[in-house]
């Protein structure tokens, strides 16, 4: 494991034969040095995926939308800028805005589509405060469970699994995966603009 600035990889180019980024692009404020350093660090034709929050993200928000459903809509505005602050998102954006830094890397998008329903977004927006007894825990006893055990962890299971049990894509999803072929290709600067094909 290397830790360090992924903008300034200590790698020679054409190192690396396919790259992987999960959640991973949309906390980088130089995420277009990064995507650059990464089109330099694959070797040609490498895949290249990643996945990252969407434009649709902030305003599935469930706190959010319970203040613009009664007029409240400057507080829900402030709620999705103090969720994207704890969450340290600089880069929710829709497709399009993806595609045009991947070209300019070098890399053109072949595929993407959205995922993550806003009902099951909501609930992982909610585990950031329910989950704060965790945290208690993990100060007193240096484990985020105490008891990792599969009794220990039914109600939540029941909870949250029709939320997990979801299909892969869905249009109104707070989540954007894009691949070519699974992944997205490293190709030669190129002037003109490519769409990349809608699943």
């Amino acid at each position: 494991m290397v830790i360090g600035d992924a903008g300034r990889a200590p790698f020679p180019d054409g190192y690396f034969a396919s790259a992987l980024s999960n959640s991973v692009l949309e906390h980088i404020p130089h995420v277009e040095t990064v995507l650059a350093e990464t089109a330099r660090l694959l070797q040609p034709g490498a895949p290249f995926a990643f996945c990252v929050p969407n434009h649709q993200f902030l305003g599935s928000l469930s706190v959010g939308r319970a203040c613009d459903r009664v007029g409240l809509h400057a507080l829900g505005d402030r709620y999705r800028l103090f969720f994207n602050r704890i969450a340290r998102h600089v880069n929710c954006d829709p497709p399009g805005v993806w595609q045009a830094r991947l070209e300019t890397a070098g890399f053109r998008v072949e595929k993407w589509f959205h995922y993550y329903p806003p009902a099951a977004m909501q609930v992982s927006e909610w585990g950031h405060y329910l989950g704060l007894p965790s945290l208690l825990a993990r100060k007193l006893t240096g484990r985020w469970i105490i008891a990792p055990t599969r009794w220990n962890l039914v109600l939540t299971t029941r909870l949250v699994r029709r939320y997990y049990d979801q299909p892969s894509r869905c249009e109104q999803g707070t989540m954007t995966f894009t691949l070519h072929g699974g992944m997205v290709r490293r190709i030669r600067r190129c002037a003109a603009s490519v769409d990349a094909p809608q699943p």
